[in-house]
């Protein structure tokens, strides 16, 4: 149980956003799922949307985890700090992720490096709580 909490669930919002740009980078602006709206309006999602929408799910899903207290705690903060630094490598070095919807998962990924230290390190009754030993 404690290295599926670790594991960082952000790579898998990557992970996908990668097999999509590498096999078929058109598809991420192809049309995956068109809502008609009250208004007689049709809100057209694309695939690359979707992928952002679960790396927001994802992301709610990260936080959570980084609200429960553990040994494993410090681990997860390098692993996520691990994974948004991989992003930001492959944003700079590779031209299918010089895209605004991997710009997206990047500042996701940043957020969630963010959140989880603000988390981790956020004041106690006793002023700033480490809680890795709890």
């Amino acid at each position: 149980m404690g290295a599926l909490l670790a594991f960082p669930l952000l790579l898998v919002a990557l992970g996908v956003y990668n097999i999509i740009a590498f096999t078929a980078p058109a598809s991420l602006g192809v049309t995956a799922v068109e809502l008609a709206m009250l208004s007689d309006a049709v809100l057209e999602l694309s695939w690359g949307d979707a992928v952002i929408l679960s790396g927001l799910m994802l992301l709610a899903v990260e936080v959570a985890k980084a609200i429960r207290a553990g040994t494993g705690a410090i681990v997860r903060h390098v692993v996520s700090l691990l994974v948004f630094l991989a992003a930001l490598a492959e944003m700079l070095l590779l031209e299918q992720a010089a895209t605004a919807t991997f710009f997206t998962l990047l500042a996701i990924c940043l957020i969630a490096v963010i959140a989880g230290l603000a988390v981790e390190f956020r004041p106690g009754p006793q002023g700033l709580s480490m809680r890795a030993g709890s």
